[in-house]
């Protein structure tokens, strides 16, 4: 079987969808398939060589070097990806700095993680981490060769879970005027965090994200655009019955941090609703 189907039929995505997005895409395209695509550089790439008509990816990605982004449209914002730092539980990293202070191994985990960690440089000392995928991460983490690294995900993670199972790793937060300062100059930066409970976490632990943007190229029918953002703008509230990624999704929000210009069947959509 062929990676991608009609384009108009197919979303990349670079985060596994869930069922109560996939079913609000399904309400305007009956037929949509969703793809994985692990790198966001890639689900551009698939845009812009019409193997789909839509893609979910980090925002941040919009804004590395060399991205060709003129023919691309956003849709509107969906969720967070949340910068996490991932520790083993015996290591003395509690705030952000006792990794220079104790000078301490981490790395990161995509380019994108590794973006921010650089807009939180120089004060951190963050700005030359190594980039691992995640498998190699974990597999340094285990043999003590990290002390930590960075990820940016969407939580709950199935992989954070069996992590932290296998060696009760701590998640360190990450908060203070600096994070404030990307959240006021990058819209598109947002802060957030990890409820209590998860990963064994006994308090809801701050940290910042990235927004999550639905995007598309120019030339995609405006009807096909229109009726999408409408059934999503309709179904807010089921998204956040179904998963709190979307509990800061309102109108508004949707709006903030596109980036890129907003497609005008999206547009139409906004100004309808």
């Amino acid at each position: 079987m062929p990676l991608f189907g009609n384009a108009s039929d197919t979303v990349v995505s670079v985060d596994k969808v869930d069922k109560a997005l996939c079913s609000v895409f399904k309400r305007a395209l009956p037929h949509c398939q969703f793809k994985t695509i692990n790198e966001p550089k890639s689900a551009i790439q698939a845009l812009l060589e019409k193997k789909a008509d839509f893609a979910i990816i980090p925002a941040n990605t919009l804004t590395l070097e060399n991205q060709p982004v003129s023919r691309l449209r956003s849709v509107m914002a969906l969720y967070p990806q949340i910068l996490t730092l991932v520790t083993s539980a015996n290591k003395p990293i509690h705030h952000l700095q006792d990794i220079t202070t104790y000078s301490l191994h981490t790395a990161a985990t995509s380019t994108q993680a590794q973006y921010l960690l650089e807009q939180i440089s120089p004060e951190f000392d963050l700005a030359n981490n190594k980039i691992l995928d995640f498998k190699e991460a974990v597999k340094a983490l285990r043999s003590h060769k990290l002390d930590g690294f960075f990820v940016l995900c969407v939580h709950p993670s199935a992989n954070m879970t069996a992590l932290h199972k296998e060696l009760n790793t701590t998640i360190v937060p990450l908060y203070g005027k600096k994070f404030d300062q990307l959240h006021n100059d990058k819209p598109y930066i947002i802060k957030n965090g990890i409820p209590k409970g998860m990963y064994g976490l006994k308090a809801d632990l701050k940290s910042i994200g990235v927004k999550t943007l639905l995007i598309t190229r120019e030339d995609v029918n405006a009807s096909i655009v229109e009726n999408l953002t409408t059934s999503l703008l309709e179904n807010i509230d089921t998204l956040k019955e179904n998963n709190f990624i979307y509990r800061s999704l309102y109108k508004k929000t949707a709006l903030e941090g596109l980036l890129i210009p907003q497609h005008k069947g999206a547009f139409k959509a906004f100004n309808a609703f």
